[in-house]
């Protein structure tokens, strides 16, 4: 069946209920789109002429979400508690995609949790996460108090989490948000791309558009903040304040989207790189050394997704496998 042409950018702005405001062209393209168009007063951008399976790329921040609700209201008679959920709708009836979705639970005035609990319980130990991979940044002079937050996952992979002290945020942003948060505010900021992002679009349209309710279930489904009183961490009793914390959350069928992945593909595309690597090998003056230390260096370049399927196929069998598959063949 042959593809529906992507959609114009005029498309888009009556989509957005956004026809009385002026779009204008930028005069260089982004992200591999030729075009690139901005409304003018809000930071929507609009991206057209890329390649075939590109379609039309809409950026929405998060400053103009507010702009947004207020014209998908006008525009379609919505109500402010209906409009996100209505939005969302919206576009998946259009064959749309969503390539990331930002969601944000906080933690008012840090009556949960503050800065300086969290990097306690991270350096115990006790905040037990999905994550196999965690960081801390914070300013040299003051570790908890300036520029301080914790972060989880991988920026390049489905999910991303930030936590941070959100006051800390608007003295760097110098004032400019509208609502001025309680001093100590904690924010569990969630990045999700891809698949994760469609799932979560589809979780929000089923719960008319609750973002902290999905913002909680997904702090239930990643985080847990812990007593360490057992040796396995799944035994662990839970802190009555995080129990509070996420009272309202729900269960998500989060994982059921996830595509298996597809090794073979992996090994297929390395069988097929041995001879030019051999060969570089010969030109390094079969420096072995060099060659190990090299590829430990950008193991860490690897995919979240590759690095998950070594993590869990550790077997002798699992080893034989790939060694019989990648084993030299006249």
């Amino acid at each position: 069946m042959k593809a529906l042409p992507p959609v114009s950018k005029d498309e888009v702005v009556e989509l957005l209920g956004m026809t009385d405001l002026l779009c204008c062209r930028s005069f260089s393209g982004k992200q591999g789109y030729r075009c690139q168009y901005f409304i003018k007063g809000i930071d929507i951008t609009i991206l057209t002429e890329g390649k075939s399976t590109m379609g039309t790329h809409i950026d929405i921040p998060g400053g103009s979400v507010a702009d947004l609700q207020k014209a998908i209201c006008t525009r379609y008679q919505t109500t402010e508690d209906t409009w996100l959920a209505f939005f969302l709708q919206l576009i998946l009836d259009h064959g749309g995609k969503f390539t990331r979705i930002d969601l944000a639970g906080d933690d008012i005035g840090g009556s949960h949790f503050t800065m300086a609990d969290l990097y306690r319980y991270e350096e115990k130990g006790q905040i037990i996460t999905k994550f196999r991979r965690s960081s801390r940044r914070t300013d040299k002079k003051s570790r908890q108090e300036v520029g301080a937050q914790l972060t989880y996952g991988n920026r390049s992979g489905m999910v991303f989490v930030r936590i941070y002290e959100k006051s800390e945020e608007e003295n760097n942003n110098q004032g400019k948000s509208e609502y001025p948060y309680p001093p100590h505010t904690v924010r569990w900021e969630f990045e999700l791309k891809k698949q994760r992002a469609n799932s979560i679009a589809k979780l929000l349209v089923q719960m008319n558009g609750s973002v902290p309710a999905i913002a909680q279930s997904l702090l239930k489904y990643y985080f847990r903040i812990v007593r360490r009183d057992n040796k396995n961490t799944t035994r662990c009793t839970v802190l009555p304040k995080w129990k509070k914390f996420i009272k309202d959350a729900k269960d998500m069928p989060l994982t059921a989207e996830v595509k298996e992945f597809n090794m073979d593909h992996q090994l297929r595309y390395v069988r097929s790189a041995l001879p030019t690597l051999a060969a570089v090998v010969q030109l390094l003056g079969d420096d072995f050394g060099y060659v190990e230390e090299l590829l430990k260096e950008y193991r860490e370049k690897a995919s979240p997704e590759l690095l998950e399927y070594i993590r869990t196929h550790q077997s002798t069998a699992d080893r034989q496998r790939v060694k019989e598959f990648l084993k030299f063949r006249p």
